[in-house]
């Protein structure tokens, strides 16, 4: 055994991230650790595309936040799908950007 620790395969799905507070950023992804990792870099910097989502982090910090696997269908229409549903299914509703209708 040489020591070297195996890369996970990535994670196709239909994502969240969650405020505490109830609103979501819903995306999709090939590979969702490669994406959270974009994801948290640019709240890290204040640099992140969707405004409120840079406030609620700046105002709460990364504890107020979690990251769901909602799909494992990695389509865009399933993103579509729980764009929709997300209020109905989780009592979230999502932040209001959505590369699928334009910002």
């Amino acid at each position: 055994m040489s020591g070297r620790r195996r890369q996970a395969e990535p994670i196709a799905c239909v994502y969240a991230i969650q405020h505490q507070y109830g609103r979501c950023y819903i995306g999709v992804t090939q590979d969702l650790r490669t994406r959270w990792q974009n994801h948290l870099s640019r709240l890290r910097h204040g640099k992140h595309f969707v405004s409120d989502l840079q406030a609620d982090w700046d105002r709460d910090g990364p504890d107020a936040f979690d990251l769901l696997v909602l799909d494992l269908e990695a389509t865009i229409e399933a993103e579509r799908y729980w764009l929709e549903m997300t209020p109905v299914l989780l009592r979230y509703n999502p932040y209001p950007y959505n590369p699928l209708r334009g910002a």
